[in-house]
């Protein structure tokens, strides 16, 4: 057995692990200097068609030599405005990413220290919209807020779901914003704005969360893009935090684009200012004063956009479209390099020195925007077998994985979690995982083919004080007809993990051979309904081929079993062919009855594609005939693939309606992803 005593997996460290593969970030070296721009035409629009000669490059005010120039598309391509998607759609499935396949890394860091409880509803309505529209597959992305308090939400994630479920965590916190209620508080006879906290004390702690943040996202690949939200961060002559910010941020080649969500104000005296103890030219002062309060509040934000080659947005009421201009702009970048003179770097006990960098683009009608330098030290290069020992050991190749952000692929596997509840015994998460034996290596003794395996999984979030760590160790022992089935079809593993209290959850699984060492991770996120009170609620939902039943299981070791059949035609895979018939099963919970005793309830299927939806099932009454516990009730149903239905990724999606609910409790959805092969 293995016991896993504690593991950094949290964005604000852990994560910055050695690693051998490339990335596409800028980078400063003795002999290169090698800096990022964004080229934009007079509509905002990227450009992607630029050569050497279009740009001219400065270090210092002089001229440099381009020597190498690419342009990066950091979305493969792939990038489209999205169709609008069906109301009531659920979010997209994620995408299991390796550090290789991250083309953007995005951090949402959202100064709930420094914004005003009004301009909130808005800011989680513009990051909502990023999520379901603007966020592409191989985007890497935390929403972090300034104050904490995030838990499993300010982690890294390709899954919209936790995604979604961080913009709805995002709190007000009265005692600790430096802002208060309102933006612009009314002026009181005195003649004074109180603060609700010392804005310094406030501004600094704001500092210290993006200041982390910044670390963590040094060594993390692609483009990196900081969007920042704050209404407040001024640059005082004896705080330097904003600085520091900056020089963290072109270090760790991260660009700011920075929005304050006050919109378009009018900083004029309104009704609800009492300046009935002032004579007109006090109240002229007072005018003037607000005015260069909030052109100073924005300060730091122009400065960290300017250093960084970012944008600000203000004095603009369309926080959706600046996180939309966000997300196109980071779409690619050109990556211009020239060879700095010697003395940029000369001198071995040489000053901390800040090199300026101007790049311009020589084409009438384009916009350029870059870092607004270096400094004078070179970046060294990743050594990986400087790793610590302990990370190379059998508990430091675990905990590594835990705490990396990407699944890892030596071991191929695919991770399902549900969500189910369990007679007398409460609300589990039930793990699926599928494993391809071919990457487990076996000895072969006596015609027995045995190979063991560590299988280490996490249960996170749903108010637990520290992660849920179960640990087993599990020997396969395979007749030599059972081995070729598995080297087949794979091998399927089941556990559980239970869910004390409801909420959103993380599920990880990292699994270990011990004969090879090499390892496989996979996550998912999973919500688990409060049972307690008493609404409607949806088990996780099994799918599998009308011929491949699930076997049923219960809360206890972690099992291993070799698949007989397709592994995609069950529940951890679910890739079935076009005119096939698909089982798929589900719990019913906490369902009202009438008189009789019986539930009233309307099922209703629908299918999507890309957020489009295919199908659209009409609601049909559900027999409970047969249901022994009418409040914890067991529903199967089949579908049948057509022809017409393209190859591609799917999501069904389960509604029931209960008829004797009140109306805000009487419906209830879940969904699943699958896919449908030729």
């Amino acid at each position: 057995m293995i016991t896993v005593k504690s593991v950094a997996y949290w964005l604000m460290g852990g994560i910055l692990l050695a690693q051998s593969s490339p990335d596409l970030v800028v980078h400063v070296e003795v002999n290169l200097v090698q800096v990022d721009a964004v080229v934009t035409d007079g509509k905002g629009k990227p450009v992607t068609n630029l050569t050497s000669a279009d740009f001219e490059i400065r270090q210092d005010g002089k001229p440099q030599r381009i020597t190498n120039l690419s342009y990066i598309d950091t979305t493969g391509g792939a990038m489209t405005l999205r169709a609008p998607r069906v109301k009531g759609a659920p979010p997209l499935p994620p995408v299991d990413l390796q550090r290789s396949d991250v083309r953007r890394t995005f951090v949402v860091v959202v100064d709930d220290l420094g914004i005003a409880w009004e301009n909130l509803p808005a800011i989680k309505h513009a990051l909502r919209k990023f999520v379901e529209e603007e966020k592409q597959p191989k985007d890497l992305v935390a929403i972090v807020a300034t104050g904490g308090g995030m838990g499993i939400f300010q982690q890294f994630t390709t899954d919209p779901k936790q995604l979604l479920a961080a913009v709805e965590h995002l709190k007000f916190k009265p005692m600790l914003n430096r802002v208060g209620i309102s933006s612009f508080p009314s002026f009181n006879p005195m003649g004074v704005v109180s603060s609700p906290i010392p804005g310094a004390v406030s501004r600094q702690q704001s500092a210290l969360s993006i200041g982390s943040i910044l670390r963590a996202l040094r060594n993390m690949p692609g483009r990196k893009v900081m969007l920042l939200l704050s209404e407040e961060m001024s640059m005082t002559n004896n705080e330097n935090y904003v600085q520091d910010l900056g020089d963290q941020a072109i270090r760790a080649s991260v660009a700011i684009y920075a929005v304050d969500p006050r919109g378009l104000p009018t900083l004029q005296l309104t009704a609800a200012d009492d300046t009935s103890a002032l004579n007109s030219r006090q109240i002229s002062r007072v005018r003037m004063e607000r005015s260069a309060s909030y052109l100073f509040s924005q300060s730091g934000l122009s400065y960290l956009a300017q250093q960084t080659g970012g944008l600000f947005f203000h004095d603009n009421n369309d926080i959706d479209g600046a996180v939309a201009t966000v997300a196109l702009e980071s779409s690619g970048y050109y990556l211009i390099g020239y060879q700095p003179d010697a003395s940029t770097f000369s001198g071995a006990n040489r000053q901390r020195f800040f090199h300026k960098l101007a790049v311009v683009v020589k084409r009438n009608g384009l916009h350029v925007r870059s870092r607004a330098g270096f400094y004078n030290t070179p970046e060294q290069p990743r050594d990986t077998s400087r790793i610590p020992l302990a990370s190379k050991t059998h508990q430091g190749q675990i905990e590594r994985a835990f705490a990396s952000p990407f699944s890892l692929n030596s071991i191929r596997l695919r991770l399902t979690g549900l969500f189910v509840e369990v007679p007398k015994q409460g609300s589990w998460i039930k793990g699926l995982l599928h494993v391809d034996a071919g990457s487990l290596q076996f000895t072969e003794d006596a015609d027995i083919h045995r190979a063991t395996v560590d299988v280490v999984t996490m249960l996170d979030g749903g108010g637990l004080a520290e992660p849920d760590f179960r640990s087993d160790t599990v020997t396969m022992r395979f007749s030599p007809a059972t081995y070729q089935t598995a080297m087949k079809n794979g091998i399927d593993f089941t556990f559980f993990h239970q869910a004390r209290k409801p909420g959103p959850y993380k599920l990880k699984v990292v699994l270990r051979d011990n004969s090879s060492q090499e390892i496989g991770s996979a996550s998912q996120f999973i919500e688990v309904p409060d049972l307690g009170r008493k609404a409607l609620a949806l088990s996780g939902i099994m799918m599998n081929a009308e011929n491949q039943r699930a076997a049923a299981s219960a809360p206890g070791q972690t099992e291993a079993q070799a698949v007989d059949d397709d592994p995609g035609f069950g529940p951890a895979v679910r890739i079935f062919p076009r005119r096939s018939k698909v089982l798929f099963a589900y719990q019913v919970l906490n369902a009202k009855t009438n008189q009789r005793n019986l539930p009233e309830l309307d099922l209703q299927t629908r299918l999507f594609r890309d957020g489009k939806e295919m199908y659209a099932g009409v609601p049909i009454p559900f027999d409970p005939t047969g249901q022994s516990d009418v409040t914890h009730m067991e529903v199967e149903h089949q579908l049948t693939l057509g022809s017409a239905l393209p190859p591609g990724e799917y999501v069904l999606q389960i509604i029931v309606t209960d008829k004797l609910a009140r109306k805000k409790a009487a419906t209830a959805s879940q969904s699943t992803d699958f896919e449908i092969r030729p």
